[in-house]
């Protein structure tokens, strides 16, 4: 049984006291340039896989990512003078730098909610087409579907670093 965490319930001191994430959101509630992130993001978010099996760049991306988490703790071990069979999460976790693998889904959830969320139409319309995938990704890290479209955009910040706390 999956559990989930409302969002309303996550505490305010479940992450670091400086999250860089924050430094990203402008005036508008927007994150980073959306025009450079839709050409990079309309392929994961508008995949044509057959219901029933992952699309075939499924592997590479999780292998990406691995590779990605692995390079990522590397500065930490060398650091903070780490081996290699220690854990580098509580490191990161009061270093305010959350691992690849949580990052990327959070960025991708915080995308589609700026898509979903803007003026534009055609950008509506493909955010709705991809909900279901989105949800999945948000129950991953034990958020209730409902809250990702209801929260704002600090919330769900919150919701991840809360994840991540239990994580470590």
């Amino acid at each position: 049984m999956a559990r989930y965490w409302s969002i309303s319930a996550v505490p305010v001191s479940a992450h670091p006291p400086s999250v860089s994430y924050y430094n990203e959101i402008s005036s508008s509630g927007h994150i980073g340039n959306m025009e450079g992130l839709l050409t990079t993001n309309i392929n994961i978010l508008s995949s044509t896989a057959p219901v029933g099996r992952t699309p075939t760049t499924n592997k590479l991306t999780i292998q990406w990512r691995r590779s990605r988490d692995n390079e990522y703790r590397r500065p930490f071990r060398k650091i903070f003078n780490a081996f290699w069979y220690e854990s580098v999460k509580p490191l990161q976790y009061h270093c305010s730098c959350l691992p690849v693998s949580i990052s990327l889904p959070m960025k991708k959830l915080l995308f589609w909610k700026n898509m979903l969320c803007s003026g534009n139409l055609i950008l509506c319309r493909l955010a709705k087409c991809c909900d279901a995938r989105i949800f999945a990704l948000a129950a991953k890290s034990h958020i209730e579907p409902d809250d990702v479209v209801r929260s704002s955009v600090a919330r769900i910040i919150d919701s991840f670093w809360f994840y991540f706390s239990e994580l470590v």
